[in-house]
Order: C-alpha cells, then structure tokens, then sequence
C-alpha cells in the first residue's frame, strides 16, 4: 500500500497502521508476528527520523528490508526527511549494527 500513495501521506498512512495494529494487540487479535514487529519498527524509525533522531539498532526480515530503503530513499526525494535518513536507516537495520563484529 505505501508504494501506492503520495510520499507526503506516507507518514498519515503508517501512524493509522501502527494505530490499528495496537488496537488489535489490546483487543488480543492473532497478528502474524514478523509483520507487527517490522512495521512497529518501521513506524517507530519513521517518527525518529523526521525529528532527526536515531533509534536503537533493530533487524528486520530480509524480506522487508529492500522495500523500506527504497520507500524511505523516496521520502529524502520528496523533501519528506533529511538525506541522513537513508545512513540511519541502514544503521539501524543493519545485520551488523556499527561497533558490533559479525560472528
């Protein structure tokens, strides 16, 4: 869905998904975890980085990852957040978080 709207909606469409989403934990809907968990994340990464600020690193499903980048780099296109936004991005959900060695 949020590759389908305008980039200045984004932000109003993924705060009425994080609404709904906490609506259905109170109400103890089933939710299929990684989904909740990544957009939760996302959502959370998103408030952060309009108010230039960096949350703790997190992993999301590979599966996620590429999507989310280009929806974020499409943001920085449309003036919606600060070019930094891409390198906290990847620093974020990144495997290997910065200052931590791969195993």
């Amino acid at each position: 869905m949020i590759d389908s709207i305008p980039a200045r909606a984004v932000f109003k469409a993924i705060e009425l998904e994080r609404r709904m989403i906490l609506d259905d934990l109170e109400h103890e809907r089933d939710l299929p975890f990684d989904d909740t968990v990544s957009v939760l994340n996302f959502c959370h990464f998103l408030e952060a980085a309009r108010l230039g600020e960096q949350i703790y690193s997190c992993v999301l499903p590979t599966k996620y990852v590429m999507f989310l980048r280009k929806t974020v780099q499409r943001l920085i296109n449309a003036g919606e957040l600060d070019r930094g936004a891409l390198k906290n991005f990847d620093d974020t959900f990144s495997e290997n978080p910065p200052g931590m060695q791969a195993a």
